[in-house]
């Protein structure tokens, strides 16, 4: 059929309506055959565009509930393993609470532990783009330094996700499991150190701190610090919930590091 003959020539204007209308539309064509659609008055090229724009939407809905299914399913899991732990859950206790059939649950995941792992990959890029956005601040080295590790606090205090995930990291897994978990973490971790230690020692090059400071020692001080802090929120929460306070003792632990002229 000729695109341009008479009564069927479509402007740019026209087609651009018809892409705009066309959500509904091919939701109608969707529920008719294709006979029925001529009685409209609509000829091939018209429903081909119609069923393209028809063909997109549905694939880009398909992503977005399929992100979104496996959204709710981490979210049920971590609720359940932090309540339960993660030895008494099971994947049919998970698709329930996430209130997903057993054949969505196995699609996005093979078992609770894969589903462990996804939990690990996300907080870990959380923390990763944290890093980074802190890195990137105009900033002298050692308030560099400082920067990252309080948005390290602000981001336990303010994520409750990420407490969740604390919490059940050190007190929701058997030991195997921990001890699996702690290979996923590990590189992290001594990513995290070599960051501190290399901003330490351009720190003290530059004399923001003191000269005579043990580099690899206070690393691991901030480090001992930090986790001590989270845990410090649970198993004290009068004295580790207090943000303030939390804040207050890292500036003085800082303050300590300062070069004195």
């Amino acid at each position: 059929m000729d695109w341009k003959g008479k009564d069927q020539e479509r402007t740019s204007k026209e087609v651009y309506r018809l892409k705009n209308y066309g959500f509904w539309l091919t939701c109608l064509f969707h529920e008719i055959d294709l006979k029925k659609r001529f009685k409209f008055g609509l000829d091939m090229q018209t429903i081909s565009i119609l069923t393209y724009i028809h063909g997109c939407i549905y694939m880009r809905r398909t992503k977005e509930d399929a992100n979104e299914t496996k959204a709710e399913i981490i979210e049920a899991a971590m609720s359940l393993f932090e309540k339960i732990g993660f030895e008494k859950t099971t994947m049919e206790a998970i698709a329930k609470k996430a209130e997903v059939t057993r054949g969505a649950i196995y699609w996005h995941f093979s078992n609770k532990g894969s589903v462990l792992k996804e939990i690990i990959l996300q907080e870990n890029a959380k923390m990763d783009s944290l890093i980074e956005d802190a890195l990137s601040q105009n900033l002298s080295p050692f308030y560099i330094l400082q920067k990252l590790v309080f948005s390290v606090i602000d981001h336990f205090y303010d994520d409750r996700r990420f407490r969740q995930y604390i919490k059940i990291s050190w007190y929701k897994l058997s030991s195997d499991v921990f001890e699996n978990l702690l290979k996923e973490k590990s590189a992290f971790v001594q990513n995290f150190l070599e960051i501190m230690e290399n901003l330490l020692r351009h720190s003290k090059r530059r004399k923001e701190v003191d000269t005579a400071l043990d580099i690899q020692q206070t690393a691991l001080h901030l480090s001992c610090l930090i986790n001590g802090f989270y845990r410090l929120y649970f198993v004290s929460p009068s004295r580790g919930r207090n943000k303030k306070q939390t804040v207050q003792m890292f500036q003085s632990f800082f303050a300590s590091l300062e070069h004195k002229n």
